[in-house]
Parts: C-alpha cells; sequence; structure tokens
C-alpha cells in the first residue's frame, strides 16, 4: 500500500524506501532490512514533500519520518 495515497497495489507496482541512519533512501532490491515504506508513483512523492507530509514508520514507537526535499528522480535514480 502506497504510504501517500494509501492506493493497494502489487509490491512490484511500488517504490520501497528504508530508513537508515535518519536518511531516506531507496531500496531498488526491496531487500534491505529496517523499517520502510512504500510509494506507488512520482506524483505521490512529490506531492508529499510539496505538503511536508509525515510518514508513519513504526505504530509501536509512533515514528514518523519526513521526505527528502529531493526530485524523485534523485533518490530513485
Amino acid at each position: 500500500m502506497c504510504a501517500i495515497c494509501r492506493t493497494k497495489k502489487p509490491k512490484k507496482k511500488l517504490f520501497r524506501f528504508v530508513i537508515k541512519n535518519k536518511e531516506t533512501i531507496f531500496d531498488k532490491k526491496k531487500s534491505e532490512l529496517g523499517r520502510g515504506f512504500y510509494i506507488c508513483s512520482k506524483e505521490c512523492w512529490d506531492s508529499a514533500v510539496k505538503k511536508k507530509k509525515k510518514i508513519k514508520i513504526s505504530s509501536r514507537e509512533n515514528r514518523l519520518v519526513s521526505l527528502p526535499e529531493k526530485k524523485f528522480e534523485e533518490v530513485v535514480g
């Protein structure tokens, strides 16, 4: 499920991001260890960055992260 628009899609159609050392990184192989979240498209990324939306990555700890203020292409590469 996309962390921004909450649309359910197969994992193959989503981009996975992981928080490592307080930095959001793109998980191209979808195999990195650690808490992560999925985003479905460039549009959702841009919308979240523009609105400075926080993403909840842990319900137990109530951890929220912000996306880096970079273009989607810069992060995904």
